[in-house]
Formats: C-alpha cells, structure tokens, sequence
C-alpha cells in the first residue's frame, strides 16, 4: 500500500491528482458544508442515464437522510470522498459497513467527468482508508450493461470476483494485495502525468502574456523564439491588445479566439496570481511561469509558490515554474524562452533545475550538433517537476536518452519508482548539484530547492539505475554517446589500446562501477594475436602497442564485438605520431559492431 496517506479527515488525506486527460482535480473528505453541491452533482451533474446506473431505477428525489449518508465521515462505518474542480463537486466516492469485515462502495461521477479516472481514484483512496480501518474486502453492485464500472472494478489492482444475478453483478474486491494495488495506481499515474506534459511538449497553440514593446525583454524575446517556428496558434496578451514581435495581440485571454492549449506568464510576480486566475476562467490547459520572486525570495515573497500551484489546480492547469526559463518543443518547432541560440531536432530530452545552466546547456548542444527532442526548465518545482518529465519521455518515441540537471529530489519514494521504471528502457543521466554545504545553500536561495543529503541520492541514483555525472561536459559526453550507441546487453566489457597505462585506468574504473572485464577465451586471444605483434597482451585488457593503427585497433574491436564473450568495448588510446580524429573516425566508420563501442584517444591534435 503506498505510503504517507493520513486516514483522518484534516490530517493530510486530501490530494491534487492529475486525471487521464491531463488535467487535475482535488481528492478530499467530505465535509459538512458539501450538501447543496452533492445535490447538484446528483441532480444537475448525471443524466438519465447515469442516475439509472447510480440508482439501478428513475432518478429519486435526494431525501436529507441519503445526503446525511453521503455527508459522513468515520472511517470505521461509514466514508464519503468527493473530486472537486473549482468549486463544484465532480465525484463521490463511498463505502459503508455491509457487514463484519465488509463495507460497500458506491460512485457517481458527473458525465462531463466521465471517463477522465475519476472513479478509479475515488477506489484506491477508498481502498487504502479501508484497509487502515480493519475492512479486508469491498463489495459494490452494479448493472451488467454499466461497463466503464465494472471495468473500474476489474483494473483497479485488487483481486476481483463477479456473480451475475437478474442484471444486477456483485463484485468483491479483497484488499490483501498492497502490491497489486500500488503497481496499477502507479501505471494510471504515470500515464496521467505523461499526459498533463503534453501541452508543455506538444502544444497546439500558445499566448505569450506580458510581453513588451521592448525587445530585450524577456516577454518580447519569448515571443520572437516562439513566431520563429512554431507550427500552431500563437497570440500574445497585454492590455492594449497591441501585437509584439509580429504577434497578434489581444487585451485579455478571454479575448483569445482560438482554445488555449500553454499560456507562457512572463509579468511582475505581484499580478501572476490574477493572471493565473484568467487562464483558468478562460479554459486554458496548462501554464509556464516565468517570473521570479516567489518561493526562492524567501519571507519578503508575498505570494508562495503555493498559492500558485492552489490557484492552477483549482482551475485543473498545470504549472510549470515559477522562476523558469521556459521550454522548447522541437516536435511542434516552438521555442518559449528567451535563448538566443536555436536547436535542432533530435532524441536527446533535456530537463534542467536551473535556466542559467539551461542557457548554457543550448549553447553547447547547438556547438556539438546534439539534437533535442525536448527542453525544459523546472524553475522552483513548484508542481510539474522531474518525475512528471520521466512519465512523460518514457513512452515518447522521440526520446532515446533522457537528461537532468537537478539541485534537488523533491519525492525520493516516488522518484525511485519512476526512474527505477523509466531506466529499464530508456537511459537517464543526472548532473545532480548540492554535494557541499556551500553548493546546498547556494541551491536553496537559487530555486527554493531543498538539498538531499550526497550519500543517499548516490544511493537512490544506483537503486534507480540512474547514471550519475560530475559536470556539465560529462553530462553531455555521456548523453552524446548513449544516443549513438545501443545499450549494451549485459556487464561484460572488452578493453582495447596502444598502451598499458590508460588500459590499466579503465580497467579500474569499470570494477569500481560494478562492471565485468573477463578474460577472453583461448580461441579468442589466438585469433587476436594472429593480427597483431607477438609481444601484444591479448587476455583482455588487449595492449596492442604502440606501432598499432587506428585501423588495426578497429579490426581487433571488430573481432571482440563478434565473439559474444563481450558486451561492450572501450577503446583506451594514447595519439601517435600521424594520427588524429579523422584517422580514427575513418577506421571505425568501416567497421560497424553491433554493440556499444566507446573510444578515448588522450593527446590527439586539436
């Protein structure tokens, strides 16, 4: 069962959870003062058709005695949970003793509602309250042609029996199985979040609101990058519905004539929650907030991220930021922050805690030919956060190498989860920031990051098969290299150069990372040494010395690569004289393997 859920109402229960359209809703207790809006979900939010479901008959009238029912909460007879958006009721949930051991849940969601998981949501929170209150199965009833339930019922992770009787199914649900139940709330959560990250990574269309007449500014500067390219709807917002940078422009968001699918807020922080506030009223989907002076400025903020993140969700938005350099979709050819140096597309995905390191990260991408898939910068985290940007490039087939520039791990449970998911398949290198006490207040004044003690993130970084990095450039050295390589099948590494003392120094560093470097096999090291010079060491690591050529060290990769008694190969070189990296890039260019091959030359030519 997953942790950290209060079963008392006050104490913590209540919950913002990211529904299967992306949008959010909040998951509380019910209180007393729900009477009037539990009416109206019942009267005014299902149809005919649902209240037949929900009633198994005609729509009734709402005695006070079945909205007293549904108006309780003590976990050890009776509970009723609602999903709320803005300030209408949208779901309740409910159980009640049926008998000893046994309570009985009840739904109805408001068909505008439908289908979005709602229900599902309401059961496992149900569930959980439950089994802390001594409950060891759930019952329910419902008809046999209400499939979207019995489909709730059936996926929801917990053992499920059905029986049939007169159109009417019975179904148990036994709340043994923690495990099973956890492993299907974290699917249907991933996948929600992945889908809350679309506006951010595949927007339809985009206002820019705040941008100014004066082009440095950052507003007018996320409005040029934005008209470069992007293949969608774009308007800006300011109050005299003057257009910037070529723009169209419009007074209000309300005033926006297309459906908004990313509002990038670039004004003062003081009118950021109003602005919120009309993206919200306007049906917008998700938001990026530039400003700063939130969270990150300490006591002297009059508005917390917090209240941001309140303001957003109670509207069903997302929030990116506050105190964020924007994002770049490569996919829809858009461009939201104020970089000067534009990207190409490609499958490397980029995720950076800080938008001045983010700045420099474009620069160097952009010099090294990497081609992103996608960028984001997180800001202060104050609701999207790393962990939803994991969910969301997991499944994205433009996405083959995932990158993070951290300061800080907001929810270690929850990020070894997805991580520990994610890297199976795709591979994820974090450049984490903060070892020292100096680089862990620097971090909490920079994005109001809350610095992770050095020793436990390297070990949730290895428990999640995370590749953890020191630097900037060896950030990008590995995300450059995973993206051109396959990944490897196994720990088995092959070691190969012109000289004893690299060789010696690789050798030490794959043990210390938990890596194999076998001895080859006899046929193998005859079959190496019928190429090379007599006195070259072919057990493995392989010293073919120094009057080797890059083509004579490829021909022996080459053999390794086939042999199936490695997975990997590094070649570890010293330059000679003649040689340089077009000789080197030439030789392997001829010689394709099939397995990961990674190729150090120290003192090559610049």
């Amino acid at each position: 069962m997953r942790q950290g859920r209060s079963v008392e109402p006050g104490t913590g229960f209540s919950r913002d959870v990211t529904l299967s359209d992306g949008s959010v809703a909040r998951i509380r207790p019910v209180e007393d003062t729900d009477r009037t809006r539990l009416a109206d979900l019942h009267d005014r939010g299902l149809s005919d058709t649902s209240a037949y479901y929900r009633f198994f008959g005609i729509r009734p009238h709402l005695t006070g005695e079945f909205l007293d029912r549904l108006t309780t909460f003590e976990p050890t007879t009776a509970v009723s949970l609602v999903a709320q958006r803005h300030d209408a009721i949208v779901g309740v949930g409910s159980y009640t003793v049926d008998r000893p051991g046994v309570a009985e849940v009840a739904f109805a969601v408001a068909d505008e509602f439908q289908g979005l998981g709602i229900a599902t949501v309401l059961l496992e929170d149900l569930a959980v309250l439950a089994r802390a209150n001594g409950f060891a199965q759930l019952t329910a009833h419902t008809m046999a042609t209400n499939r979207a339930m019995l489909s709730v019922f059936a996926d929801v992770g917990l053992r499920c029996r059905h029986h049939l009787d007169s159109g009417v199914v019975d179904v148990d649900l036994d709340l043994d199985d923690d495990e099973s139940l956890a492993r299907a709330a974290d699917v249907r959560e991933w996948s929600a979040q992945a889908a809350s990250m679309r506006p951010y990574l595949t927007p339809r269309s985009v206002v820019v609101i705040g941008a100014g007449h004066d082009p440095a500014s950052p507003g007018h500067r996320i409005a040029a990058n934005a008209r470069r390219g992007f293949v969608g709807d774009l308007a800006v917002v300011r109050p005299d519905g003057a257009s910037v940078a070529g723009v169209a422009g419009y007074p209000s968001v309300a005033a926006v004539p297309f459906e908004i699918d990313l509002a990038v807020v670039a004004v003062p922080a003081a009118a950021t929650p109003q602005v919120l506030v009309d993206c919200g009223e306007a049906g917008v989907a998700a938001v990026v907030v530039i400003t700063a002076g939130f969270s990150e400025a300490g006591a002297q903020a009059a508005t917390t991220d917090a209240d941001l993140v309140a303001i957003a969700h109670r509207y069903g938005m997302r929030l990116l930021g506050p105190n964020c350099f924007g994002v770049i979709a490569p996919a829809v050819n858009l461009d939201t922050t104020f970089a000067a140096v534009p990207v190409s597309v490609g499958t490397v995905a980029f995720g950076s805690q800080s938008g001045g390191l983010g700045i420099a990260v474009l620069a160097e991408v952009a010099q090294r030919g990497i081609g992103l898939s996608s960028f984001v910068s997180l800001g202060n985290r104050a609701d999207v956060s790393s962990n939803d940007l994991l969910c969301a490039w997991a499944d994205d087939p433009g996405t083959r190498v995932i990158c993070l520039y951290l300061e800080s791990i907001g929810n270690p449970r929850r990020f070894l989860r997805i991580a520990r998911h994610v890297s199976a398949s795709k591979p994820i290198v974090i450049l984490k920031a903060g070892r020292s006490s100096a680089g862990a207040r620097g971090a909490a004044s920079h994005t109001a990051a809350l610095a992770s003690n050095d020793d436990a993130v390297d070990a949730l970084f290895a428990a999640a098969g995370v590749i953890r990095v020191d630097t900037l450039e060896e950030l990008l050295d590995v995300a450059e290299f995973l993206d051109a390589q396959p990944p490897p099948q196994g720990d088995r590494v092959g070691l190969v150069g012109n000289a004893g003392g690299p060789l010696i120094l690789a050798a030490d560093a794959c043990e210390s990372h938990g890596l194999a470097v076998p001895a080859l096999s006899g046929e193998l090291q005859a079959a190496i040494r019928a190429r090379v010079p007599r006195a070259a060491a072919c057990v493995n690591p392989v010293d073919l010395l120094s009057t080797v050529t890059p083509a004579g060290i490829a021909d022996v990769v080459g053999l390794l690569a086939r042999s199936g008694e490695v997975d990997a190969v590094v070649v570890a070189a010293v330059g000679l004289a003649g040689d340089d990296e077009s000789s080197y890039a030439s030789a392997f260019d001829q010689a394709p393997t099939g397995i990961p091959v990674a190729i150090s030359v120290a003192g090559l030519p610049a």
